[in-house]
């Protein structure tokens, strides 16, 4: 019993003075403290062993010293697919046990905060070297190091765990390893089997080394495989290469009339569409092209769609729905065609949307789905607004942006004598939204103006509370920009009515609470602040959002302390 007292008391020691070594190295609370365990067969039951309490040369010579090799987590504190990976991937202990044998896995935080603590702050400086030395654009970014410090493969983006793990793996195929294909990859070196994937696998990490393998493999295959349908996929992905799109230029070119315009070769026009190659090809096509031929196939509907701003597309438009029977008009397919070229009043489509607007909406299935909404008007109200608006607000917007005075009776007079009142108003509404948002946000001024004028659309229009775009993003959203620059009590506890039905609906948005924490909290409602405000934290160290977690924490020390959390005046 004796012996085994002794044992369990030494490893006690053992762990405590650990995690003093960690703390007097000034560790921050962004890296959490684990305990390395015992057995080889538990170490990934509690996922990643992230390293802590040390810098960038002592990771190094750590990883030397134990023949490891380093992985690096270069993540941001506001990127959402690292937050997911901290969620889904890093505690994964499949995950956990690939990289806690083989690897020192160290989390390196690339932007900077107001919340960042000393621990955080020490890395700053290496941070920075790391972001340039390995050409860190995107987040997270993964770069895998052998024990010696170089530097053997990288990876960009969120993956789940078997992607991830798929990634860890290549660390160990030296025909798979990021650095080592850069530096050895020459055209004609690597077999074809192999190009396609490593195209893909480098196209975040290296747009340019990805882009020129992707022209190797497509430069080789025998010609007739271009037209197959993931070739053409890798010549839409790596279109920003010369070589590939010249290769793509070659294929169509050598395409007859009837092969052109299918499903697949529209997503390659598509993405080449800004090439004059590709431009020649298309005003050849339609020369020869019927309207007979473009009523046998819809695809050729999409094609003038995609050059709709060409003049001769609009001509042969033009043609084809002038040829529309009245109960050919009326398809989904002709509407939206037809609203892809009405861009005037004068357009025969601005005539159908404004004339037959309930009948459009019944067809394109928008009736009732958000009736008098301004954020989502109704399909044909949407179109014809946005025209007239262009027509009769456009001509002053310029000036207005610059500080010029605007005269909306005057301009509310004119759209009243050429369509109806209540045109004009919600035309008026939504630009002096439009145009005050502007000054609020690049500017920081006229927050009363726009905020005044928002409220008003939406206690007109209303919003539409079934999109979580809408309702959780943008209501959300203009609700905070209230919180932090209305000092009104009548319009705080407006937005304080929207958020508690934002909230009721997205009960586990961390940020929805927060919001509606906040504006509780202005206007005095200190006990059911702090409440909503403590649930904003417990969904956020759920999902494992460390930025939002120490932004709550610091709100509700605030709340406390009955201290502003808003911009003071």
């Amino acid at each position: 019993m004796r012996f085994w007292y002794l044992l369990i008391l030494i490893l006690c020691m053992q762990v405590q003075l650990s995690a003093a070594s960690g703390m007097a190295k000034g560790d921050g609370s962004y890296f959490s403290f684990q305990v390395n365990s015992l057995s080889n067969d538990s170490l990934g039951e509690r996922g990643v062993q992230f390293e802590q309490g040390l810098t960038w040369e002592q990771v190094k010579e750590k990883a030397r010293a134990e023949h490891k090799y380093i992985f690096l987590d270069c993540f941001a504190t506001w990127c959402g697919p690292c937050k997911a990976m901290d969620r889904d991937v890093y505690p994964d202990p499949e995950v956990g046990r690939i990289l806690n044998r083989k690897f020192i896995s160290v989390r390196v935080q690339m932007d900077k905060t107001n919340y960042d603590d000393e621990f955080i702050k020490q890395w700053y400086t290496d941070a920075e070297t790391i972001q340039s030395d390995y050409t860190i654009t995107a987040f997270p970014s993964f770069i895998f190091f052998s024990p010696e410090g170089i530097p053997l493969h990288k990876g960009v983006g969120y993956r789940n765990s078997e992607q991830f793990v798929e990634l860890v793996n290549e660390v160990f195929a030296p025909d798979r390893q990021y650095y080592r294909v850069l530096a050895n990859f020459g055209p004609g070196k690597i077999d074809t089997s192999e190009l396609k994937g490593l195209a893909r696998a480098f196209r975040l990490s290296d747009k340019f080394l990805a882009g020129e393998i992707a022209a190797d493999y497509l430069t080789r295959i025998p010609s007739v495989e271009l037209g197959l349908k993931d070739n053409i996929q890798l010549m839409m992905e790596f279109s920003y290469n010369q070589k590939v799109r010249e290769i793509g230029l070659s294929y169509f070119s050598s395409l007859s009339s009837r092969e052109i315009c299918t499903e697949i070769n529209l997503q390659l026009i598509e993405a080449f569409k800004s090439d004059t190659g590709m431009q020649k090809i298309i005003l050849s096509y339609l020369k020869n092209l019927s309207i007979e031929s473009v009523q046998k196939n819809i695809l050729n509907l999409d094609l003038l769609v995609i050059f709709k701003n060409m003049p001769m597309v609009r001509e042969v438009a033009n043609k084809y729905v002038i040829s529309l029977s009245e109960d050919r008009l009326y398809t989904i397919d002709n509407l939206k065609f037809i609203a892809e070229f009405t861009k005037t009043s004068q357009d025969k489509g601005f005539t159908l949307f404004f004339s037959h607007a309930d009948k459009v909406d019944s067809i394109m299935h928008r009736e009732g789905h958000v009736k008098n909404v301004a954020y989502v008007s109704n399909y044909a109200t949407g179109i014809t607004d946005n025209i007239i608006a262009k027509e009769e607000v456009g001509p002053y917007w310029e000036g207005a942006v610059k500080g010029e005075r605007v005269n909306w009776r005057k301009i509310s007079r004119v759209i009243r004598n050429k369509y109806n009142r209540k045109i004009a108003d919600r035309v008026i509404l939504n630009a002096k939204v439009s145009l005050y948002e502007f000054y609020a946000k690049k500017y920081n001024q006229q927050w009363s103006e726009y905020i005044k004028y928002n409220i008003r659309k939406i206690e007109v229009y209303g919003t539409d509370t079934t999109s979580g775009f809408f309702d959780s993003i943008l209501l959300n959203n203009f609700s905070y920009y209230v919180f932090l620059h209305s000092q009104r009590k009548r319009q705080l506890n407006i937005v304080s009515e929207w958020m508690e039905g934002v909230v009721r609906r997205n009960p586990n948005d961390e940020n929805d609470v927060d919001t509606y924490a906040n504006i509780l909290y202005k206007i005095g409602k200190k006990v059911a602040a702090l409440e909503m405000e403590q649930k904003a934290l417990i969904i956020a160290e759920g999902k494992k959002n460390e930025h939002g977690v120490k932004i709550f924490k610091d709100n509700i020390l605030k709340m406390n302390g009955d201290k502003p959390t808003w911009i003071a005046k």
